[in-house]
């Protein structure tokens, strides 16, 4: 997979690709989850950005895919720290987040605790959180926590219909670098976030969306309900065939329903 890179302040690497950088539209960047790599939705990333007319970013965490850097002192803040950095490096000086599981809160925790020299207008948390939900079923310390992980980020229905597309999803969890170590250390980075008091202090109406799935199985929908009803003006995107999706929301409709349905929110 083709890629472009960066040296961050502290001598990290981050690997990035930017879709669509032609157009004038202030560009999506879309933040991965755990475990995640942007080789997981380059492809839905790169038509997303063809559907939409409008620059796409997608990106390697810290030390994983791509990208390497030193995770001895990993937290949230360090994350968002290197998303801000690349944004900066990049030139953008107006994006909106669509931060996918753990991205979504680094993309909160960017939006509450960080101060930018770029303005962030509006906010998709994409079957996330404003706090750590329960994580007692997650395993990232094995191979076969890793495919149990990998398992469960799809519905068992969704998984027998889609049997060849879940065969090339576990070739590239397996043949993409994600060391066991990096895995651990973003989990252990969710210890303790509890974003709920600060979330209520602000008014998010047209600025947070929440995309989040009936049959996710590792952040539950209650989670969703519970930022729905601490967040001020937060919408739930229903715009959809159906809320009947799992975790890995990109790949349950076609990119032109996904387009379609962000659209309408960023023209709010």
């Amino acid at each position: 997979m083709s890629h472009l890179t960066t040296t961050l302040k502290d001598g990290s690497t981050v690997a990035y690709n930017l879709y669509n950088p032609g157009s004038s539209k202030v560009p999506l960047v879309m933040i991965n989850g755990m475990v995640c790599c942007m080789s997981d939705w380059s492809e839905f990333a790169e038509a997303l950005a063809v559907e939409s007319d409008r620059p796409v970013l997608v990106f390697d965490n810290r030390n994983i895919g791509f990208s390497f850097g030193d995770i001895s002192a990993q937290t949230l803040d360090l994350m968002v720290t290197d998303t801000a950095e690349l944004i900066e490096f990049l030139g953008f000086k107006d994006v909106h987040l669509l931060g996918f599981s753990l991205g979504g809160m680094i993309a909160l925790q960017m939006l509450i605790h960080h101060k930018t020299t770029f303005t962030i207008h509006k906010l998709f948390m994409c079957n996330s959180a404003c706090r750590r939900p329960p994580s007692s079923h997650v395993d990232v310390g094995s191979a076969e926590g890793v495919m149990s992980f990998t398992r469960r980020l799809f519905d068992e229905e969704w998984i027998a219909q889609n049997k060849d597309t879940y065969q090339l999803i576990e070739e590239g969890l397996a043949n993409t670098r994600r060391p066991s170590e990096t895995m651990q250390s973003q989990l252990v980075s969710t210890v303790g976030l509890e974003l709920s008091d600060e979330v209520r202090k602000q008014d998010w109406t047209n600025r947070l969306y929440i995309v989040h799935g009936k049959l996710d199985a590792l952040i539950l929908f209650e989670e969703a309900e519970h930022i729905l009803q601490v967040a001020k003006g937060a919408q739930l995107v229903q715009d959809l065939p159906t809320l009947d999706y799992g975790h890995f929301f990109s790949y349950y409709f076609d990119v032109q329903t996904w387009s379609r349905a962000l659209e309408r929110c960023l023209a709010a």
